[in-house]
C-alpha cells in the first residue's frame, strides 16, 4: 500500500471536520444498548491477520473475555487467515475496494463502510488493532459511540481513544497486538508469539499433495511477493544446486500469474519443471506442503507468516525501508536478512548487510 505525502496533508482538513463534528455531536447522541462483543479491527492482508492471531488466542482464553463474542473486521485478502478460527465468533469484511480508495478521496468511502460494518455489530468493546494513514478505524470506532475503546495513540487519534497505547518502533507488530490486548485482559504473564492457522481440509488434495513430497526433505522457496522489489530468479539457481547435492526436493510456490516466469527459468537452467508448483495449490495444501518440509526460502510475504504458524525453519529476507516493528523476526526458527537498501532512514541498520549473498541461504536447519 502507497501513499503519497503531498497528498495526505490534503486529508488533514476533511479529519479535523469529522472530528468536530463528532465531538459535538457525541454529546446529545444516546448511546444504545451493546452486545456482548469484542470487535477486533485490522484492515491488513492475509500476513497481516496471522500475525494478530497470537493475541486473538490469549483473549480467548482470558477470564475476562468468557460473556462475550469475539468479531473481526478485516480485508477480502484477510479473511482467510480468520475464517475457521475456533477463536473467532464471526468475521466481517469490508469493501472489495478498500485499498484502492486510499489513492484518492474516496478513500471516506472506506470511512462509511467501516463505521456501517461496526454499528451492525454494535460491540461493547472494540480494538483498533492496525490503524490507517488517515485514522478511518480511529474515527469510525468513536463515532459508532462504543463504550470502550483501545488503539495506539502514534497509529491514531489519541484523544478520540479512552484507552492507548503508545506506539512503539523498537516493539514488534505481534507484541503490540498483545499489549494492546492486555489492556483489557491485564494480564502479565508470557505469551506465545506464535501465529495460528486453521486450514479447510476438503480443500487439501492430499494424494496429490504427497506425489510433491513423495518421502524426500523438502525446501519450498518463494520468490515472489506484492512488494516492488524482486530478486532475480538466477540468483536462486546456486541455491537451488546447493540444496540437492544435501539430498533435498526443491520446490517453487507461488500464484499462477509468475508460473511462466519460473518455468522458464527452469527449463533454461536444466532443473525439472515438475518443481515448479505456482499456481498449482491453494491456501490449505500449500498450509500442508509446508507441514512436510524442511525449510522455507522466501522473500517476506504472507507465506512467512503461514510458516511460523507450524515453527517450520524459515530464512526470510528483504530490502523494503520498513521499520523491524512491522517486518522483524518474532519466532526463534526465523532466520531474517534485510539488505541495507534504503533502510538507514527508516530502521536500525545494525541487523543489516550490505547485500544479499546466495550463500546466505544455503544454510541447513534442524529440526
Amino acid at each position: 500500500m502507497k501513499f503519497e505525502h503531498k497528498k495526505n496533508y490534503l486529508f488533514i482538513i476533511p479529519l479535523k471536520m469529522i472530528e468536530l463534528i463528532s465531538r459535538f455531536t457525541i454529546l446529545f447522541k444516546r448511546r444504545n444498548k451493546s452486545n456482548k462483543i469484542i470487535l477486533m479491527i485490522d484492515v491488513g492482508h492475509f500476513g497481516d491477520q496471522l500475525m494478530l492471531t497470537p493475541a486473538i488466542k490469549h483473549l480467548r482464553e482470558s477470564e475476562h473475555s468468557k460473556d462475550y463474542q469475539i468479531h473481526c473486521i478485516t480485508t477480502h485478502l484477510g479473511e482467510k487467515a480468520l475464517k475457521n478460527n475456533p477463536d473467532i465468533d464471526k468475521v466481517f469484511v469490508v469493501n472489495k475496494n478498500w485499498d484502492s480508495n486510499y489513492s484518492n478521496f474516496r478513500w471516506i468511502k472506506n470511512y462509511f463502510n467501516l463505521k456501517s460494518l461496526i454499528q451492525n455489530v454494535n460491540p461493547e468493546v472494540a480494538f483498533s488493532c492496525r490503524s490507517t494513514a488517515y485514522h478511518i478505524e480511529t474515527l469510525a470506532i468513536f463515532n459508532s459511540n462504543i463504550s470502550f475503546r483501545y488503539g495506539y495513540s502514534g497509529k491514531g487519534l489519541k484523544k478520540l481513544l479512552t484507552n492507548t497505547l503508545k506506539y512503539d518502533l523498537h516493539s514488534h507488530r505481534v507484541d503490540q497486538n498483545i499489549d494492546l490486548i492486555r489492556l483489557f485482559t491485564k494480564s502479565k504473564s508470557n505469551i506465545s508469539k506464535k501465529p495460528y492457522f486453521y486450514p479447510d481440509l476438503n480443500n487439501v488434495d492430499t494424494v496429490r499433495m504427497n506425489s510433491y513430497v513423495n518421502d524426500s526433505k523438502l525446501v519450498l522457496i518463494n520468490v515472489f511477493a506484492e512488494h516492488d522489489y524482486i530478486y532475480n530468479l538466477d540468483f536462486y539457481l546456486n541455491v537451488v544446486k546447493h540444496y540437492e547435492e544435501k539430498g533435498f526436493k526443491v520446490l517453487f510456490i507461488g500464484v499462477e500469474k509468475n508460473r511462466i516466469k519460473v518455468d522458464k527459468f527452469l527449463i533454461k537452467n536444466g532443473i525439472g519443471s515438475n518443481s515448479n508448483l505456482l499456481g498449482k495449490t491453494n491456501i490449505d495444501e500449500l498450509y500442508y506442503l509446508l507441514s512436510k518440509s524442511k525449510l522455507l526460502i522466501t522473500i517476506d510475504t504472507g507465506v512467512r507468516h503461514l510458516a511460523n504458524c507450524l515453527e517450520l525453519p524459515i530464512i526470510s529476507f528483504r530490502k523494503t525501508p520498513n521499520y523491524d516493528s512491522e517486518f522483524g523476526k518474532y519466532l526463534p526458527s526465523e532466520t531474517i536478512y534485510n539488505e541495507e537498501h534504503n533502510r538507514l532512514k527508516y530502521a536500525n541498520t545494525s541487523n543489516s548487510v550490505e547485500k544479499l549473498n546466495y550463500k546466505m541461504l544455503c544454510k541447513e536447519f534442524n529440526r
